[in-house]
C-alpha cells in the first residue's frame, strides 16, 4: 500500500516538471481602439497684417467756416443808373463779399440819403458836398469816409438850336432844374453869382427828373443836369447838344461817401472794409470797362439792347470823373462852405475838418 502511495507522488512530481518545461500557450489578440490624447505642433502658413509705426504728412482738406456777413445799406441819392456802375462791378466781382459785406442798393434823393444815415436806417450814403455842409450847420452829425469823383460833374445844356453856349446866353430864356435842392442847384446858383448874373434874369421851372422830356418837348430852352447823363442820351437819339460845365466856373466839393459820426465810431472796421472794397471797385470799372458795361446791363433795367449804346457812352462819360479817387482836402470844403454861406444856404459856418476823415482811405493805401 505504501508502495502505491509513493509512485504516485512520484508521478505527481514528474507531471508538475514536465509541465513546467513545456511549450508556452498561445496568445489572444484583442483587437480594441482606444483615443488617447496627444500634443503636436503642425505649421501652418499665416497671412498677418502688420501695423508698424511711419512718422508722415498728410493734407486733409478742411473747410473753413463761412465768415461773418455784415449788411450794409446805402443810399444812392437818384434812380438806379450807370452811375452806380461801380457798385454793380464790385458786387459781380465778389469785392464786397470777400470783406465780408452784403451790399443793399437804396435809391432815392441826397436829402433822403442824410436823413436816412443820420437816423441809422442805412450806413452809408452818397452825395455832393454841399449835403453834408448843410448837414453839419444844422447839427446832423454825417461825415465823408472817402472821396469818389473827381470833379463836380453838373451842368447847363440845351439843344444846339438854342444856340446857348455860355452862362449870359441863359439870360431871358427858360432854364428847369430838377428842384430846390440838390448838386444841381447849388452849382446853379453858385454860376450865376460868380458870373454876377441876376437869377431874375432867367426863368426858373422846377421839373424833377424830367429833364430830357422837357427839352424835347420845348417846356424849357436849357435844363440843369448831370453832363454825364441827360446830354448823353439826347446825344443818343441823335441830337446836337451844347453844354456849360459849372465845373469850368466853380470848384465845388465833389461826390463822395458819407456815413454818420456814430456808426464810423462804432464800426471803423465795417467802415474801413467798405472803402477798401469800392476803391477797388472803382479802378475795375476804369479799367476794364466792357465788364463794367455787362454789370450795369444786368443790374439796371433798360439799360441794355437797343439803349446798350447810350448806356455805354454815358459810362464812357462818368468814368472820367472817376480816375484817382480819395482824400479829400481842406481847401475845397472851405471854398464850398464860404459859396454856401454867401448864398445863404446856411447860416453859420463849422470847422472844415468837421465834414471829412481821409483815415480810411489812407489805410485803403490811396
Amino acid at each position: 500500500m505504501k508502495r502505491i502511495t509513493g509512485l504516485l507522488s512520484l508521478l505527481a512530481l514528474v507531471a508538475v516538471v514536465l509541465g513546467a518545461c513545456a511549450a508556452p500557450p498561445t496568445p489572444q489578440v484583442i483587437r480594441e481602439t482606444v483615443e488617447v490624447p496627444v500634443q503636436q505642433t503642425v505649421e501652418v502658413p499665416v497671412q498677418q497684417t502688420v501695423v508698424v509705426p511711419v512718422e508722415e504728412t498728410v493734407e486733409v482738406p478742411v473747410t473753413a467756416p463761412a465768415p461773418e456777413v455784415t449788411v450794409v445799406r446805402v443810399s444812392m441819392g437818384y434812380i438806379p443808373n450807370f452811375q452806380y456802375a461801380p457798385f454793380y462791378v464790385g458786387i459781380e466781382k465778389g469785392y464786397f463779399a470777400e470783406e465780408g459785406l452784403q451790399i443793399v442798393m437804396d435809391y432815392g434823393t441826397e436829402e433822403d440819403a442824410v436823413k436816412k444815415v443820420a437816423s441809422g436806417n442805412v450806413q452809408f450814403g452818397t452825395s455832393s458836398g454841399d449835403s453834408i455842409v448843410l448837414a453839419r450847420t444844422n447839427g446832423i452829425p454825417v461825415k465823408y469816409v472817402m472821396r469818389w469823383y473827381n470833379g463836380w460833374p453838373t451842368g447847363v445844356f440845351s439843344l444846339a438850336e438854342k444856340n446857348i453856349k455860355t452862362p449870359q446866353d441863359l439870360v431871358g430864356k427858360t432854364v428847369g432844374i430838377p428842384g430846390p435842392f440838390g448838386a444841381n442847384w447849388l452849382a446853379w446858383q453858385a454860376m450865376l453869382a460868380q458870373q454876377d448874373i441876376d437869377p431874375d434874369s432867367i426863368n426858373i421851372q422846377f421839373i424833377g427828373f424830367t429833364q430830357v422830356a422837357a427839352i424835347e418837348g420845348g417846356q424849357v430852352d436849357a435844363a440843369a443836369g448831370y453832363t454825364v447823363n441827360e446830354p448823353v442820351q439826347l446825344r443818343g437819339q441823335g441830337r446836337e447838344v451844347n453844354v456849360i460845365k459849372t465845373s469850368d466856373y466853380i470848384s465845388l466839393v465833389p461826390i463822395g461817401m458819407f456815413s454818420s459820426d456814430e456808426y464810423i465810431a462804432q464800426n471803423p472796421e465795417v467802415v474801413q472794409k467798405f472803402v477798401s472794397a469800392l476803391l477797388r471797385s472803382i479802378k475795375t470799372t476804369v479799367e476794364d470797362p466792357e465788364f463794367a458795361l455787362e454789370a450795369v446791363i444786368s443790374a439796371v433795367q433798360f439799360s441794355g439792347g437797343d439803349n446798350r449804346a447810350g448806356t455805354q457812352a454815358g459810362l464812357e462819360a462818368v468814368s472820367e470823373y472817376w480816375a484817382n479817387p480819395g482824400p479829400y482836402d481842406d481847401e475845397t470844403w472851405t471854398y464850398t462852405q464860404d459859396v454856401m454861406f454867401d448864398l445863404g444856404m446856411i447860416t453859420q459856418k463849422v470847422d472844415v475838418a468837421d465834414f471829412y476823415t481821409n483815415e480810411f482811405v489812407e489805410a485803403a493805401g490811396q
